[in-house]
């Protein structure tokens, strides 16, 4: 989808933007930062559902709480699905992955 490419983000952003336009939506209550600049480029008005004190709640927990943002996530709750399902496969995975750093 090209507005993914010109606006810089994500597919499904891009499908969100682009059904938000179809249907004349002229506003979207988001908190990601790359969607909030592309509905400015695009004239929908955004609306913010978290203040800054709940986003650095929210953080706060993630940073306890969860694996680094990102690839890591992504990999640390694939490795636990293997480990409860096929260990063996798990330790394998953990292992090609370098402990969930990178792809195998």
């Amino acid at each position: 989808m090209q507005i993914a490419d010109t606006l810089e983000i994500d597919m499904t952003d891009a499908v969100l933007l682009q059904a938000a336009r179809t249907r004349s939506v002229n506003t979207l209550a988001t908190d990601d930062r790359k969607l909030v600049q592309a509905c400015h480029q695009v004239d929908i008005t955004v609306e913010n559902p978290i203040d800054i004190q709940m986003r650095r709640q929210m953080a706060s927990w993630e940073s306890k709480n969860l694996p680094q943002k990102g690839l890591p996530r992504i990999l640390s709750r694939i490795h636990q699905w293997l480990e409860q399902n096929h260990q063996q496969a798990a330790e394998d995975f953990w292992c090609q992955t370098g402990g969930g750093s990178h792809l195998p």
